[in-house]
């Protein structure tokens, strides 16, 4: 949700090009253009954040060589769960955090959805979405 939230500001509010405008696979190709960097800035945060995910999550020891390069999950480890609750929203109860984790899924999926929603709108228009709310 916070996806869209962030493409529409962007076509109004530009954190790197103040001259970005348009739709936002505009504005992407204008940043690119002016920032070939930042491509890279963003795929060393990406392997790094995964080397970390990797370390802190999976247990490659005892495994057979064509496994050990997947690794299998450490015992007591969730997949997907960083353990962020600062708001302490999710329930204590066993069931009751089931049923909220299937919410969060359930929600993010449609996040995306409407995320996908925004841009391929966009692109048949022409017209950035921020112009026509705004």
């Amino acid at each position: 949700m916070m996806a869209v939230v962030g493409q529409i500001l962007a076509e109004k509010f530009h954190p790197f090009n103040a001259d970005a405008a348009g739709t936002a696979w505009q504005q992407y190709k204008h940043v690119l253009a002016e920032n070939p960097s930042i491509v890279k800035i963003a795929l060393a945060q990406a392997v790094i954040q995964e080397l970390v995910r990797s370390s802190t999550f999976f247990d490659k020891e005892g495994l057979p060589k064509w496994h050990a390069a997947i690794g299998a999950l450490k015992d007591g480890k969730e997949g997907g769960n960083y353990g962020f609750d600062p708001l302490g929203l999710m329930p204590k109860n066993a069931d009751a955090a089931e049923k909220r984790k299937n919410q969060e899924l359930n929600n993010g999926r449609l996040a995306m959805l409407a995320a996908l929603g925004v841009l391929a709108e966009e692109a048949k228009t022409g017209v950035p979405v921020a112009d026509k709310l705004f």
